[in-house]
């Protein structure tokens, strides 16, 4: 139980970040952790940094199979997910505030990182490429794209603690 609530946070935001919608970023967070769930041998023992990383890869992975389903289900919605947010109500306009908020402070961060940790964080997210296509297409080792990877996930996650968001 101490893991869940240590990291669903996180992969829930992680998701929402990439879908802009909280009712399908907690199904992706709720998949991830069964999979952590049924294998403990994976996490056991390993780095927190590792483990959000991991994590954030199976979010960012399983949210955009979530899209490509929808999209071939001819939705049309969401096919520019990272720029839309919530459709805003009177009941949700304080979370839509609160989550602009949260995605505006984690894209000060990003476009305030050296290049380095930008160019491995786009491409992994943005462009969807596993960490072996970035180290070909960067001309880097694939360890050097792993340690990128999770420098960057840990900046973001400083400035989302400092910014009273708790945990990313």
């Amino acid at each position: 139980m101490k893991f869940y609530d240590t990291h669903n946070d996180f992969v829930a935001r992680v998701a929402c970040c990439i879908l802009g919608n909280e009712r399908d970023a907690l199904d992706v967070a709720d998949q991830a952790m069964w999979y952590a769930f049924c294998n403990p041998e994976k996490f056991r023992g390993a780095p927190i940094c590792a483990v959000r990383s991991y994590l954030a890869g199976m979010a960012r992975t399983r949210s955009l199979d979530m899209i490509r389903r929808a999209r071939r289900n001819g939705y049309t919605d969401i096919t520019n997910v990272l720029d839309t947010l919530y459709d805003v109500s009177d009941e949700n306009v304080e979370q839509a505030v609160e989550m602009k908020d949260f995605r505006d402070a984690v894209e000060r961060c990003v476009r305030s990182m050296p290049d380095i940790y930008r160019d491995t964080l786009a491409l992994r997210i943005a462009k969807g490429m596993t960490f072996k296509e970035i180290s070909v297409r960067l001309g880097i080792p694939i360890d050097t794209v792993k340690s990128r990877w999770r420098r960057g996930i840990v900046m973001i996650e400083r400035v989302v603690r400092s910014r009273g968001y708790g945990s990313l």
